[in-house]
């Protein structure tokens, strides 16, 4: 097996791929890609790697205000953060938090989905 840089004629296969085994996986538009590269043998492609940009909407809100004041912080940055990533041409929004409340008012009002796995970070 050797790994190569992608090539425009790669994405079929890798779409083939990824439709066969990773249906709810979607691949970054090819602008917000920084690297990629493919895994190849004697059979064809046997994997391909990205690392792709992404919008994540980070809050530092003083909690010691009242529920209302915070639910006007929150629907108001929100809204920003979806324009920006829509003008952008973004195609997702992350946002991580460690509060159940403020995850479900995100389901509820802005359509956030969990995501299936565990998500992880690493510092560069």
């Amino acid at each position: 097996m050797i790994i190569r840089a992608y090539r425009l004629e790669d994405e079929p296969k890798i779409k083939a791929i990824r439709d066969r085994h990773h249906k709810d996986l979607a691949l970054p538009p090819r602008d917000n890609r920084i690297i990629e590269g493919v895994v190849t043998d004697e059979r064809g492609i046997a994997a391909y790697g990205v690392v792709a940009t992404f919008a994540e909407a980070i809050l530092v809100m003083d909690l010691d205000r009242s529920l209302r004041e915070k639910h006007w912080i929150v629907h108001n940055l929100m809204d920003g953060a979806i324009m920006g990533t829509r003008v952008r041409d973004v195609g997702e929004l992350h946002v991580t938090t460690t509060e159940l409340k403020w995850a479900k008012v995100l389901e509820r009002q802005y359509g956030f989905k969990p995501v299936d796995g565990q998500a992880l970070v690493r510092e560069a």
